[in-house]
Protein backbone atom coordinates (compact mmCIF):
# COMPACT_ATOMS: atom_id res chain seq x y z
CA UNK A 1 0.00 0.00 0.00
CA UNK A 2 1.31 3.34 -0.93
CA UNK A 3 0.91 6.46 1.12
CA UNK A 4 -1.22 9.16 -0.38
CA UNK A 5 0.82 11.71 -2.12
CA UNK A 6 0.80 15.07 -0.32
CA UNK A 7 2.32 18.07 -2.02
CA UNK A 8 4.70 18.72 0.87
CA UNK A 9 6.09 15.19 0.64
CA UNK A 10 7.19 15.88 -2.90
CA UNK A 11 9.45 18.65 -1.65
CA UNK A 12 13.08 17.86 -0.94
CA UNK A 13 13.90 16.97 2.67
CA UNK A 14 15.67 20.31 3.28
CA UNK A 15 12.60 22.24 2.15
CA UNK A 16 10.41 20.10 4.42
CA UNK A 17 12.73 20.74 7.36
CA UNK A 18 12.80 24.43 6.53
CA UNK A 19 8.97 24.55 6.46
CA UNK A 20 8.74 22.68 9.80
CA UNK A 21 11.37 25.02 11.29
CA UNK A 22 9.38 28.05 10.15
CA UNK A 23 6.16 26.68 11.70
CA UNK A 24 7.94 25.90 14.98
CA UNK A 25 9.61 29.32 14.97
CA UNK A 26 6.28 31.04 14.33
CA UNK A 27 4.64 29.07 17.15
CA UNK A 28 7.52 29.94 19.49
CA UNK A 29 7.35 33.62 18.50
CA UNK A 30 3.59 33.80 19.06
CA UNK A 31 3.87 32.03 22.43
CA UNK A 32 6.68 34.34 23.53
CA UNK A 33 4.72 37.36 22.38
CA UNK A 34 1.63 36.24 24.28
CA UNK A 35 3.71 35.65 27.43
CA UNK A 36 5.35 39.05 27.03
CA UNK A 37 2.00 40.79 26.57
CA UNK A 38 0.61 39.01 29.62
CA UNK A 39 3.67 39.95 31.69
CA UNK A 40 3.47 43.54 30.50
CA UNK A 41 -0.19 43.62 31.50
CA UNK A 42 0.74 42.31 34.96
CA UNK A 43 3.50 44.92 35.22
CA UNK A 44 1.08 47.66 34.20
CA UNK A 45 -1.44 46.51 36.78
CA UNK A 46 1.27 46.45 39.48
CA UNK A 47 2.44 49.90 38.44
CA UNK A 48 -1.13 51.21 38.59
CA UNK A 49 -1.60 49.69 42.06
CA UNK A 50 1.71 51.15 43.19
CA UNK A 51 0.79 54.59 41.84
CA UNK A 52 -2.59 54.38 43.54
CA UNK A 53 -0.94 53.41 46.82
CA UNK A 54 1.49 56.32 46.52
CA UNK A 55 -1.35 58.79 45.90
CA UNK A 56 -3.32 57.33 48.81
CA UNK A 57 -0.28 57.54 51.04
CA UNK A 58 0.34 61.15 49.96
CA UNK A 59 -3.29 62.03 50.70
CA UNK A 60 -3.05 60.41 54.14
CA UNK A 61 0.15 62.32 54.84
CA UNK A 62 -1.51 65.61 53.89
CA UNK A 63 -4.52 64.72 56.04
CA UNK A 64 -2.31 64.03 59.05
CA UNK A 65 -0.27 67.18 58.48
CA UNK A 66 -3.42 69.28 58.17
CA UNK A 67 -4.84 67.81 61.38
CA UNK A 68 -1.64 68.54 63.28
CA UNK A 69 -1.53 72.09 61.90
CA UNK A 70 -5.18 72.67 62.78
CA UNK A 71 -4.53 71.52 66.33
CA UNK A 72 -1.32 73.58 66.64
CA UNK A 73 -2.95 76.75 65.31
CA UNK A 74 -5.94 76.21 67.59
CA UNK A 75 -3.71 75.93 70.65
CA UNK A 76 -1.76 78.97 69.48
CA UNK A 77 -4.95 80.99 69.20
CA UNK A 78 -6.01 79.94 72.69
CA UNK A 79 -2.65 81.10 74.05
CA UNK A 80 -2.14 84.26 71.99
CA UNK A 81 -5.58 85.26 70.76
CA UNK A 82 -4.21 86.07 67.27
CA UNK A 83 -7.09 85.89 64.70
CA UNK A 84 -4.58 84.99 61.94
CA UNK A 85 -4.29 81.59 63.57
CA UNK A 86 -8.01 80.99 63.05
CA UNK A 87 -7.50 81.80 59.38
CA UNK A 88 -4.73 79.20 59.32
CA UNK A 89 -7.06 76.64 60.90
CA UNK A 90 -9.63 77.30 58.15
CA UNK A 91 -6.96 76.95 55.45
CA UNK A 92 -5.73 73.67 56.94
CA UNK A 93 -9.31 72.40 57.09
CA UNK A 94 -9.65 73.06 53.34
CA UNK A 95 -6.38 71.16 52.75
CA UNK A 96 -7.69 68.29 54.87
CA UNK A 97 -10.97 68.19 52.95
CA UNK A 98 -9.11 68.20 49.60
CA UNK A 99 -6.89 65.32 50.78
CA UNK A 100 -9.98 63.38 51.87
CA UNK A 101 -11.48 63.86 48.41
CA UNK A 102 -8.28 62.63 46.77
CA UNK A 103 -8.11 59.59 49.04
CA UNK A 104 -11.72 58.70 48.29
CA UNK A 105 -11.03 59.07 44.57
CA UNK A 106 -8.27 56.45 44.92
CA UNK A 107 -9.86 54.17 47.51
CA UNK A 108 -13.43 53.04 46.84
CA UNK A 109 -13.47 49.95 49.04
CA UNK A 110 -16.28 50.06 51.61
CA UNK A 111 -13.89 49.43 54.52
CA UNK A 112 -11.71 52.39 53.48
CA UNK A 113 -14.72 54.64 52.94
CA UNK A 114 -15.91 53.73 56.47
CA UNK A 115 -12.47 54.57 57.90
CA UNK A 116 -12.39 57.94 56.14
CA UNK A 117 -15.98 58.64 57.23
CA UNK A 118 -14.98 57.85 60.82
CA UNK A 119 -12.02 60.22 60.56
CA UNK A 120 -14.08 63.08 59.11
CA UNK A 121 -16.70 62.47 61.82
CA UNK A 122 -13.95 62.68 64.46
CA UNK A 123 -12.77 65.99 62.97
CA UNK A 124 -16.36 67.28 63.03
CA UNK A 125 -16.74 66.21 66.67
CA UNK A 126 -13.45 67.92 67.53
CA UNK A 127 -14.65 71.06 65.80
CA UNK A 128 -18.04 70.99 67.54
CA UNK A 129 -16.96 69.92 71.02
CA UNK A 130 -13.48 71.44 71.37
CA UNK A 131 -12.53 73.93 68.70
CA UNK A 132 -15.62 76.12 68.42
CA UNK A 133 -16.44 76.31 72.18
CA UNK A 134 -12.87 77.13 73.23
CA UNK A 135 -12.45 79.73 70.47
CA UNK A 136 -15.67 81.43 71.59
CA UNK A 137 -14.53 81.26 75.19
CA UNK A 138 -11.18 82.83 74.30
CA UNK A 139 -12.80 85.54 72.17
CA UNK A 140 -15.31 86.53 74.84
CA UNK A 141 -13.23 86.24 77.98
CA UNK A 142 -9.65 86.84 77.00
CA UNK A 143 -6.86 85.06 78.80
CA UNK A 144 -8.99 84.43 81.88
CA UNK A 145 -11.34 82.40 79.72
CA UNK A 146 -8.42 80.26 78.61
CA UNK A 147 -7.26 79.74 82.20
CA UNK A 148 -10.78 78.74 83.18
CA UNK A 149 -11.14 76.49 80.16
CA UNK A 150 -9.10 73.52 81.29
CA UNK A 151 -12.11 71.32 80.55
CA UNK A 152 -12.04 72.72 77.03
CA UNK A 153 -8.34 71.87 76.79
CA UNK A 154 -9.13 68.31 77.84
CA UNK A 155 -11.68 68.17 75.03
CA UNK A 156 -9.01 69.36 72.61
CA UNK A 157 -6.63 66.60 73.73
CA UNK A 158 -9.29 63.87 73.56
CA UNK A 159 -10.44 65.09 70.14
CA UNK A 160 -6.86 65.03 68.85
CA UNK A 161 -6.35 61.51 70.21
CA UNK A 162 -9.51 60.32 68.47
CA UNK A 163 -8.45 61.89 65.16
CA UNK A 164 -4.94 60.40 65.45
CA UNK A 165 -6.28 56.91 66.27
CA UNK A 166 -8.67 57.01 63.32
CA UNK A 167 -5.93 58.22 60.96
CA UNK A 168 -3.59 55.44 62.13
CA UNK A 169 -6.35 52.87 61.65
CA UNK A 170 -6.94 54.14 58.11
CA UNK A 171 -3.20 53.87 57.37
CA UNK A 172 -3.10 50.29 58.74
CA UNK A 173 -6.04 49.38 56.48
CA UNK A 174 -4.12 50.69 53.46
CA UNK A 175 -1.01 48.79 54.52
CA UNK A 176 -3.02 45.57 54.86
CA UNK A 177 -4.55 46.08 51.44
CA UNK A 178 -1.19 46.48 49.76
CA UNK A 179 0.64 44.13 52.14
CA UNK A 180 3.35 46.66 52.97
Amino acid sequence: STLPSHPWRRLPLTAQLLAIGMVVSLAWFLTARLASDRQQGDSSARAARSTGLQRSNDALGRMGSALLSMSREHRGFLLLGDPAQLTSVAAERRLFDAAVEQLLAEERRPSMVRQVDALTAAVARWSDSAFTPTVRLRQTGGLHAFDAGSAGAERVVSGEALMRATLESTLRELERRYEI
